[in-house]
């Protein structure tokens, strides 16, 4: 029997197996030698030769064979459900505790022979590349990686990606290996079309491309070892950065980076590091995301203005092109001075990890620039110094700035530990003006009229008001609207909220906070009627549990949060 070689593809591992036949052809295999063997031992077939070779071409024939409802589809659509199993375009799986990825093993050479000639001959299967190294035998994945790129097609650009995870008791020489694997890549780099590094600082400094990649439009960089310390010979983490940033991009731009238009960093960052960043926006014409996401621990960690990011703030830009900025895990200093630099006016989404609410005026008057603003995460924090200067009413000055945004999620980020601290009641103020009532004849407004989905995150505080969440659905008008008490009927209201979201965190174990009768009547009616969808949480303890807290509250006045309530209408 010929045994057949593959590749295993999967967003995460790269490497070679033999298999015999898949488990169809096996069975009809089997079927066929044991009548072959029957009719061997039998005295009535020992003279039939003609017999045995009919047996003998029927055992050859079994992998050409078609044994699935897929291959007898049109081969425009086999090659669409090869596409569609072999690449991925969401986010890579996470790592377990033990630093290996779950995911799904996919033999597309484990079909029978008609699937496996539609998948090698098809190079648009092989756009994307997803290499793991992993520490059995670097050299192997380098040879399969050179059969990859030899089976795309020669103009055609490709996608890689690289994966690996720092481990303790990783094989010393194995940076060695990974150079046959780097050297690989960086021969194609004029084809790179994108290049997403998950690998730790060490190899992904080794990546870098050749001649300059003319199409290179998408960037991607994600640390995997700030758990463990780097060789010695690698030099110090923090100094190396920012020449890991400038390795794979920085050396072409001085002439600018016409073709990049997604920027994606997610690393431990100091200054060097952030205002490599800011060198790459004030480069890159043609921005569309810009993603900063710096891993610290040191919460503390301040901005203190380098020089050459100094230099480079002192000249405003505008980039129209950019749709999506995300800043996490930054100092919410250079987060201001960089909201304060730039100028989005095209920005569809918003993500801040740390906003300092003593800077609202910065914040609204970048917002107020933002009029296709609709997704907005907002990360609001504060430390010890500006506490006693934050008040209430400070989110809801900044979000009056962005009347079109549908989406809001909200959350506390401290920028320091400050236990014994409570929240501002900046919750309580945003939902209080969400729904007063306004005087349309005077000229006013409703906060967010195009609020589609309301998240809030508080931390060790069930003092959430409850008895307001209905209230979100009032009517905007000069008068009150008829009202009586105890009938949750509610007149509809323009805003297209669908989706309230309350999650409440607690450090240590907690009751789960309760909501009023009356209150779960009205949340019953209005998810009815008009399709609103509430998901209260409450993560309770270390590792956290969720706990439902409208079924929670629904079980203690002995009522069923199922179906919205239908059995509460009594």
């Amino acid at each position: 029997m010929e045994y057949i070689s593959l590749i295993t593809i999967n967003p995460i591992f790269l490497y070679y197996t033999t298999i015999n036949l898949c488990s169809q052809c096996k069975n009809e295999s089997a079927k066929i030698k044991t009548q072959l063997t029957q009719r061997k031992q039998s005295r009535y077939h020992r003279g039939a030769p003609a017999e045995f070779a009919y047996f003998e071409s029927l055992l050859q024939g079994v992998g050409n064979k078609v044994h699935s409802r897929f291959c007898g589809l049109p081969e425009e659509l086999q090659i669409k459900i090869f596409k569609y199993a072999a690449t991925s375009d969401g986010p890579a799986p996470a790592f377990n505790r033990k630093g290996r990825r779950r995911n799904r093993f996919l033999l597309l050479g484990a079909v029978c022979h008609r699937w496996r000639t539609i998948a090698w001959q098809n190079p648009t299967l092989w756009r994307t590349l997803r290499v793991y190294i992993f520490q059995r035998d670097p050299r192997l994945v380098a040879q399969l990686v050179q059969e990859w790129v030899e089976r795309t097609q020669p103009l055609e650009n490709l996608d890689v990606e690289l994966y690996s995870f720092g481990r303790e008791d990783e094989p010393r020489g194995f940076d060695k290996n990974v150079a046959a694997l780097v050297t690989v890549i960086n021969g194609f780099s004029h084809r790179w079309r994108s290049l997403f590094l998950e690998i730790p600082f060490h190899y992904a400094e080794q990546v870098a491309p050749t001649p300059a990649p003319p199409t290179l439009s998408c960037v991607k960089i994600a640390q995997t070892d700030f758990e463990m310390e780097p060789p010695a010979e690698a030099g110090p983490l923090w100094n190396r950065q920012q020449n890991l940033m400038t390795q794979v991009i920085g050396r072409y731009l001085p002439i600018g980076l016409p073709s990049i238009k997604v920027f994606d960093f997610s690393m431990l960052l100091n200054d060097a590091g952030l205002g490599q960043g800011v060198y790459f926006v004030f480069k890159a014409q043609n921005l569309q995301v810009f993603c900063l996401n710096g891993i610290q621990y040191n919460r503390a960690l301040r901005w203190t203005h380098p020089d050459l990011t100094l230099e480079l703030m002192s000249k405003p830009v505008t980039r129209p092109s950019l749709r999506m900025l995300k800043l996490t895990g930054i100092p919410s200093g250079f987060v201001t001075d960089f909201l304060e630099w730039a100028k989005f006016p095209n920005l569809h989404h918003l993500t801040i990890g740390q906003a300092d609410l003593t800077a609202s005026r910065t914040y609204q008057s970048f917002l107020s620039q933002c009029p296709l603003l609709t997704i907005l995460h907002l990360g609001v924090g504060y430390n010890l110094d500006n506490y006693r200067h934050v008040h209430d009413d400070m989110l809801v000055n900044a979000l009056a700035a962005t009347p079109g945004v549908r989406n809001l999620y909200l959350s506390f980020a401290y920028f320091c530990p400050m236990p014994g601290f409570p929240e501002p009641a900046i919750y309580d103020r945003l939902l209080y003006r969400l729904t007063r009532e306004v005087n349309i004849e005077r000229g006013e407004r409703p906060l967010l009229p195009l609020l589609d989905v309301l998240d809030l995150h508080y931390y060790d505080n069930p003092n959430v008001p409850w008895a307001c969440i209905p209230m979100l659905f009032h009517p905007p008008q000069n008068r009150p609207a008829p009202y009586k008490r105890g009938d949750p009927k509610f007149l509809p209201f323009n805003r297209p909220l669908g989706v309230v979201a309350i999650h409440i965190f607690f450090s240590a174990a907690a009751p789960v906070p309760e909501i009023e009768l009356q209150t779960l009547q009205q949340l019953s009616y209005i998810a009815r009627n008009r399709g609103v969808y509430f998901d209260f949480k409450a993560f309770v303890g270390n590792p956290p549990q969720s706990h439902d807290i409208l079924k929670a509250s629904a079980a203690a006045h002995r009522l069923t949060w199922h179906g919205y309530l239908h059995a509460c209408g009594a």
